[in-house]
């Protein structure tokens, strides 16, 4: 899914690092400022519903999206009672990263 996503992206003209775990991204969160962290929900280390928690105030204005193949199984309440601010769908489509940009950019960082 990361590399994916990460062809994806480029595709859509975005700068992108990828990270293998949730401590690699945690270092590259201390090391650069992001205007948006996508993350799978199982990944070595935290699952990104952890990733999400524990940055969650820490870095001003960054968005997160998490990807899972339990989308449909995700309520409005849980994903308010989340650290997340959007959810997508296995297997990413191109429209979804476009849209999620597109957010992103709307609503400013």
């Amino acid at each position: 899914i990361r590399d994916v996503g990460f062809r994806m992206l480029n595709i859509l003209g975005q700068a992108v690092d990828v990270a293998a775990d949730s401590q690699e991204a945690l270092d590259f969160l201390e090391a650069k400022q992001y205007d948006l962290m996508i993350t799978d929900v199982g990944m070595p280390g935290l699952s990104g519903w952890e990733l999400a928690q524990k940055i969650q105030g820490r870095y001003q204005g960054m968005k997160v999206a998490i990807v899972t193949g339990w989308e449909a199984a995700i309520t409005e309440e849980q994903k308010q009672n989340s650290s997340v601010d959007f959810v997508l769908g296995k297997p990413l489509r191109l429209k979804d990263l476009t849209d999620l940009i597109n957010e992103v950019l709307r609503n400013g960082k």
